[in-house]
This record gives C-alpha cells, sequence and structure tokens, in this order.
C-alpha cells in the first residue's frame, strides 16, 4: 500500500510538473498589418500637419509671381522674388521634415486642383515646386508628379 501510495504520489508530481512546463512554453502570436504602399504609415499624419499649414508664399513663388506687370526693374524683381522664396522656405521648413516634399506637392496640385494656374501653365509650376527643395536646402530631393490629364 505504501508503494502504491507513492507510486501515486510520483505520478501526481510528474502531472503538475509537465502542466508547468507546458504553460512556460506557450506561444504568443501578434499579428501586425503592413500596408506595403505606405509601411510607415506616415501619408496620413503627413495629409493632416500638411492641411494645419498656409503656404501663400510658395504658392507665390510656383507661380512665378514677383510684382507681375510691375514696372521695377529686374534687379528688384529678383530681389522680391528671393524675398517671397526665403518665405516660401519657412513655410515649408514649419512643417515635419517627413512631410516637406508632400506640402510642396499639396501646394502644385491646389493650385491645378482650384483653377488659380491653368493645365499649359501647371509644367513651370511643377518645375519650380520641384526647385524649392533644393533651394531651401531640405534634406531630401522633392520629385513632383505631373497631374496633367
Amino acid at each position: 500500500m505504501a508503494n502504491l501510495i507513492s507510486t501515486v504520489s510520483l505520478i501526481a508530481v510528474l502531472l503538475i510538473i509537465t502542466s508547468n512546463t507546458s504553460s512556460a512554453y506557450r506561444t504568443t502570436t501578434i499579428t501586425a498589418t503592413v500596408d506595403e504602399t505606405d509601411p510607415r504609415g506616415t501619408k496620413e499624419q503627413c495629409r493632416e500637419e500638411v492641411e494645419k499649414q498656409d503656404y501663400t508664399d510658395c504658392a507665390l513663388y510656383m507661380m512665378g509671381w514677383s510684382a507681375r506687370g510691375s514696372k521695377q526693374d529686374v534687379s528688384e524683381k529678383n530681389q522680391q522674388e528671393q524675398q517671397i522664396l526665403e518665405q516660401c522656405c519657412s513655410e515649408i521648413k514649419r512643417v515635419d521634415k517627413k512631410c516637406q516634399c508632400d506640402a510642396i506637392e499639396a501646394v502644385s496640385q491646389e493650385l491645378l486642383m482650384r483653377g488659380i494656374v491653368e493645365k499649359e501653365e501647371y509644367e513651370g509650376v511643377r518645375q519650380r515646386a520641384g526647385s524649392i527643395s533644393s533651394s531651401c536646402g531640405l534634406r531630401e530631393h522633392c520629385d513632383i508628379r505631373s497631374m496633367l490629364f
């Protein structure tokens, strides 16, 4: 009888050890969904940040506005254009670095979509928009896509 009790006790201890050991090795699976077109999830964040800012000077620069039709001499127009560009740079630099190109692109597209510039003028706007990143010394070069239909 003593043998039977020790055998049952041994089996009980082994069952307890086995159940504790198996629970110690439970695997937890975490599933993450990755959007392959925007792996960092920044597009939505950038869109929200870009919409908060005012880009009047960038729009003026992209349109090539520098006292159009005025009787200023060339050096005055160049000086005014440089001032508008500097103000545009300030506007862009207020945006998170990862969103700066999105901001520049959004301004150029908005000019076309609102009819402020015609389709025929948009290529010039796009080129000027593309030059902002280097003119402002941004870390990233912005490749402004064409929206012509």
